[in-house]
């Protein structure tokens, strides 16, 4: 794992357990972007992404916007890219503040320079490059406060620890579970301050109380959006490989095809982890429209990942009978 008191990465982690965060981020504009479904993205909206922006990922690759989708009173965009993504990591239904891990992913504009209270202690860490580079960085929660859609995440100080700074709009906040199950936790999309401060870096900022003692110092908190209702609704159903809004033979066939090896969204990877196994074929058999039987034959041919080849004949051969 990364020492907390490490500087930011810009480069892939070395350990896969927190690679995929990282190569679920892109830029659009110099912002950030993130991949919460197979070619679905959300930023902060007011980065102004939209239609025929280019999206450059952390695997080197681009994309481009070909829809973007914004709601009323919420500071983010949705934009649909006009490929499958190489992974993502989805939204959850649940809320997850107390993650087996936590990172952040952000363009900001401030390299490495301290946040500092009123009396001089260090509180945090600006990070990021001036030409909008991507870094991560993985901070111990000092503390989270929800409230609705809209919270706020303050990190422990030290070295390494990550706070939003101008720049950070669109920003990722991604956690994970015990299982190592990564989710898009929240969307940055500005900066709380307290106890008499109201600007940092010339933007201005809400003030409010800590949550926690101690109450004399200036504390910093990153201001984070997750309408998960909303995002989760702008996701094509799990198993539907072609995109065509139901989940049926078709679909079966492109998992079977691929089965054990790696994919995207459209050959079966569901999970959005680039393998295409048992639990993405478990994802499509909760909304399968066809007889369960198919899901049935299929588990009852799959012994080894050599038969793959022998499989798609079969089932082909038992459905037109």
């Amino acid at each position: 794992m990364i020492p907390f008191d490490a500087l930011p990465q810009n480069v892939l982690p070395e350990q896969p357990a927190l690679q995929q965060p990282w190569l679920s981020t892109g830029l659009v504009g110099g912002y950030a972007a993130n991949a919460f479904g197979p070619r679905q993205m959300v930023t902060a909206k007011h980065v102004g992404a939209g239609v025929n922006s280019i999206v450059h990922l952390n695997d080197g690759t681009t994309r481009r916007v070909v829809a973007a989708t914004s709601t009323t009173n919420v500071d983010l965009t949705v934009l649909t890219v006009d490929a499958d993504l190489p992974t993502w990591c989805p939204v959850r239904e649940a809320v997850n503040f107390n993650p087996a891990d936590a990172m952040f992913i952000g363009a900001g504009r401030t390299p490495a320079a301290p946040v500092l209270s009123a009396l001089g202690a260090v509180r945090g860490w600006y990070w990021g490059d001036t030409s909008g580079t991507l870094n991560w960085t993985r901070s111990e929660l000092a503390y989270a406060r929800y409230a609705l859609e809209d919270y706020e995440v303050t990190f422990r100080a030290a070295p390494g620890s990550f706070a939003m700074t101008a720049g950070d709009s669109g920003g990722g906040f991604y956690t994970s579970d015990a299982a190592g199950n990564w989710n898009l936790q929240g969307v940055g999309v500005g900066i709380y301050l307290y106890n008499g401060l109201t600007e940092i870096n010339g933007a201005s900022a809400s003030q409010f109380r800590p949550a926690l003692p101690p109450y004399n110092v200036t504390y910093q908190g990153s201001e984070m959006l997750m309408p998960r209702t909303w995002l989760r609704s702008l996701t094509p159903i799990d198993g539907d490989a072609n995109l065509n809004g139901t989940v049926d033979f078709d679909d079966l066939l492109a998992i079977v095809q691929n089965f054990g090896g790696t994919g995207t969204w459209s050959s079966g990877d569901f999970t959005g982890d680039q393998q295409v196994t048992f639990d993405d074929m478990l994802l499509l058999g909760q909304h399968y429209s066809g007889p369960p039987s198919d899901l049935d034959f299929f588990q009852t041919l799959v012994p080894e990942p050599g038969t793959i080849g022998l499989i798609c004949p079969l089932l082909i051969s038992r459905r037109r009978r």
